[in-house]
């Protein structure tokens, strides 16, 4: 299915409109306030309009970013293997929010000029970022380039709005850095401008600056991407015994050796790989060890599991999947492998169960509060409600006629 992206260069408020210049790391608007006067009558006495000047916060106002501004940073933090041709990125709650203090006015809604306050800023630590604190130090080094900044009223390549068909919007701020394979990277969240609304770094000397956002990742090795990766692949003769392993069947002397399949196996030249019908010998004798059987005594013997009785207990061979794997040696033995591994590691599988549960037991302990307020709210109710309709009737009238006494938002709340 065909679906059409449109991507904008910026997206502002409605009162960036009426910004028209920027003093002091704040952007200056100004609108105009018309108060008119009238008699008790309901006539005009009078009207007088004056121009208002104000300011609109810059990134000096901006103390933090709040918990869900950012809904989304790649990679991930932690990553330890992400793809190095893929630019870092942060997405946006508020599709306006990288703009909204930019200190300059509003271009016209086809220019593009407009510098983001917000950037992204990736490096190494500590030769091109410190991280102290709420504040980072960022090198000389990496100041230029894609981390270069622009004028207030000047375009940036790296940040963008980008809008469906249904109007669903994307607020992306990226970093266009290169980056090197099998390195550790700091991103952080910076602001562009300074409390004077100069630009933050300019290429001259380490700037320091206040972090709204970090996190950490590594590159994985090689370079490149998964694309990448598997475009360099190439088939090769693989010999013939990949992925197989010779099974014998001592307890038939005449037996011929036979062959377990892996997952991933050498295809043969005159096909696909098709595993060889199992003797009639074998097949009697294995069947006839799944049998119940006793001892000359009378005592029962332990034979062979049926796999497949804890989901069908009266015929698991019926199906195909258990008549394979019953009747078969080479996947009975690949079945024992895996229930061998099973009762080795299960102390440690039951560990990671129990590691994975999360907050299950403070959903128990919500639950059970829930549990303990029905209970009361059913006691209340059961208690201070006449169990006679006639009476309930009548204690339900004698509320609806008494006095009200109050307030317009409780009063509209009951007759809405």
């Amino acid at each position: 299915m065909t679906q059409t992206l449109t991507f904008f260069s910026w997206v502002r408020d409605r009162v960036s409109g009426l910004v028209t210049g920027q003093a002091g790391g704040r952007a200056n608007a100004a609108t105009t306030v018309t108060l008119t006067a009238k008699d008790a009558a309901g006539g005009t006495i009078g009207s007088q309009s004056r121009s208002l000047p104000f300011q609109i916060a810059g990134p000096a106002d901006v103390a933090g970013l709040s918990a869900g501004a950012i809904v989304r940073r790649y990679p991930s933090p932690g990553v330890l293997d992400h793809e190095s041709d893929r630019c870092p990125y942060i997405e946006l709650a508020d599709s306006s929010l990288p703009w909204r203090y930019t200190p300059a006015a509003t271009p016209p809604a086809s220019n593009p000029n407009l510098h983001p306050w917000l950037v992204l800023i990736v490096g190494e630590e500590p030769a091109e970022l410190t991280l102290s604190g709420d504040s980072a130090t960022i090198d000389v080094s990496i100041q230029g380039g894609p981390h270069a900044l622009g004028a207030p009223s000047s375009p940036y390549r790296f940040a963008h709005v980008q809008s469906d068909a249904a109007g669903h919007r994307i607020t992306r701020i990226l970093c266009g850095r290169t980056l090197r394979a099998g390195t550790d990277y700091l991103a952080i969240v910076v602001p562009a401008y300074d409390a004077s609304g100069v630009r933050s770094w300019n290429g001259t000397a380490p700037a320091t600056v206040p972090v709204y956002d970090a996190w950490r990742f590594r590159t994985a090795v090689p370079a490149g991407s998964f694309e990448d990766l598997a475009a360099r692949l190439r088939p090769r003769d693989a010999p013939a015994t990949i992925g197989r392993a010779p099974l014998k069947y001592p307890r038939v002397a005449d037996a011929p050796e036979l062959e377990v399949a892996g997952a991933l196996v050498a295809v043969p030249a005159q096909g696909p790989a098709v595993e060889e019908p199992l003797p009639a010998s074998i097949k009697s004798d294995l069947a006839s060890l799944r049998l119940p059987a006793r001892d000359p005594e009378g005592r029962p013997i332990v034979t062979l599991p049926r796999y497949g009785d804890a989901w069908n207990t009266a015929a698991p061979d019926t199906s195909t999947w258990g008549r394979t794997l019953n009747e078969d040696p080479r996947h009975r033995g690949v079945a024992g492998l895996g229930l061998e591994l099973g009762i080795r590691f299960q102390e440690d599988l039951v560990a990671d169960v129990m590691a994975h549960l999360g907050a299950l037991h403070e959903a128990r302990q919500r639950v059970r509060h829930a549990v303990m307020g029905v209970a009361a709210s059913r006691s209340l109710w059961r208690r201070r409600v006449p169990g006679e309709p006639e009476v309930a009737a009548l204690d339900a009238r004698a509320v609806d006629d008494s006095p009200r006494d109050e307030c317009w938002n409780c009063r509209g709340h009951r007759d809405g």
